[in-house]
């Protein structure tokens, strides 16, 4: 793995090179002092400045003259709809970054060692903790995604190893992207223009992901991924979307689910309209991959959607950025998860790793889009999650869909994973 941690501070070792009492010391929250054995793992990412602390056991250390304890676990929440708990999303990040670099500029801090901590005791978190501090690495210090998380979890620690996310669905076996999938899936994000961590307006993120209309931009002017409209039931008419995709530029639509509305609504104000149905639960074929690649080749916004703007949505954006900004399949469904979390199931992602070769080929500007027989599994359940805020804010809230109904009114079968 590259980048060796060139300071890791483990209980019981290079004691004699550093003072790491001094850094732990603190209280819990009913002022009893941590103990050496409380300790799993200390981090250093800017010396004499921030760290991360793992804790054996749920501990709130009291921040001292030297030292300044803060976690993430309790703010920084995310509400899943089954087995799924991670990764925070884009906005949670930013923000995230903004109250680090934050508390590195504040003057009553300036004196004292930063130190985010969690505990070995919620899994979960910590693998959500460790993902918000490696990306400040990769995103603000510089540093490669596999040093990063040989931070936080190096080769020979006693630590367990960083829980893997799964995907939203109810089936037992999920496949998994890891956090080194979401570390370099930031880089190439950044790298190809995909999102700028110093420039990027984190409440317009924030309005717009909770707006009533449910929008997520995963490429910005380029692909814009929200829930179906509807001209009965749950959900708002097209008519509610035509004033925001004329403003931001959004040429095309693709509906990729069963018709619930009349398309006229978006012909009438010059937007042009897609179908590219596949059933719910499935990967699609390459033929309609790519139409939808080709699709994307035109000028202007595409706004693509299914029932929920998750799964079928998510794959083919997903397609998009295997063939046309370089990312791997994982990068690329950690990356859509990131803009819009619960996006993509298991057999969706098989089918994108099943057919990198086919899309890295249909990207190549020599290569015409051509077919081939399909590969890669096709079905399996899937229910969609949203994020939450945890008491102290810093992520977003998404209840909009579970108080519509509009996950409650699908198939019964999805309730009992036989989808």
């Amino acid at each position: 793995m590259e980048g060796h941690l060139q300071v890791l501070l483990i209980v019981d070792e290079y004691q004699d090179a550093y003072n790491w009492k001094a850094v732990v010391r603190g209280s819990s929250r009913d002022g009893h002092p941590v103990h050496p054995g409380d300790v799993a793992l200390l981090s250093e990412f800017m010396r004499g400045r921030l760290y991360f602390l793992t804790l054996r056991k749920s501990l709130r250390p009291k921040s001292t003259e030297s030292d300044h304890f803060f976690t993430t676990d309790d703010d920084f929440k995310y509400l899943p709809f089954n087995s799924d708990f991670g990764p925070l999303c884009l906005s949670s990040l930013l923000r995230y970054c903004g109250l680090i670099k934050s508390k590195l500029c504040c003057s009553e801090l300036r004196n004292k060692r930063i130190i985010h901590y969690t505990s070995l005791e919620g899994p979960e978190q910590r693998a959500n903790a460790m993902f918000l501090v490696t990306a400040f690495a990769v995103l603000h210090l510089g540093q490669s995604p596999a040093r990063a998380i040989a931070n936080c979890c190096p080769r020979g620690a006693q630590v367990p190893p960083i829980l893997p996310f799964r995907d939203a669905s109810v089936h037992p076996r999920s496949k998994h992207i890891h956090l080194f999938d979401c570390l370099c899936a930031l880089r190439v994000a950044r790298a190809r223009g995909l999102f700028d961590p110093a420039d990027l307006d984190v409440s317009d993120c924030e309005r717009l992901q909770v707006s009533r209309l449910d929008f997520s931009w995963v490429v910005p002017r380029r692909l814009l991924a929200f829930a179906g409209p509807r001209d009965e039931g749950p959900g708002h008419p097209p008519c509610a979307y035509v004033g925001y995709f004329l403003s931001e530029g959004v040429s095309t639509v693709v509906r990729l689910n069963r018709p619930e509305y009349d398309r006229r609504a978006f012909l009438r104000v010059g937007i042009r309209h897609h179908d590219l149905f596949f059933p719910d639960g499935t990967a699609p074929t390459r033929a309609l991959a790519v139409a939808f690649l080709s699709l994307c080749e035109g000028a202007g916004a595409l706004a693509v959607h299914c029932r929920a703007g998750l799964g079928r949505t998510g794959v083919l954006i997903a397609s998009r950025l295997v063939s046309h900004y370089g990312m791997r399949p994982r990068e690329a469904v950690a990356w859509v998860r990131i803009c819009r979390p619960g996006s993509i199931m298991s057999c969706q992602q098989e089918w994108l790793e099943a057919n990198e070769g086919f899309l890295a080929a249909a990207g190549h500007p020599r290569n015409h889009l051509q077919t081939a027989p399909e590969s890669g599994p096709r079905r399996l359940s899937f229910r969609h999650p949203r994020e939450g805020r945890g008491g102290g804010g810093g992520t977003l809230h998404h209840q909009s869909l579970r108080e519509s109904g509009k996950y409650r009114e699908r198939d019964p079968r999805h309730a009992q994973g036989s989808l």
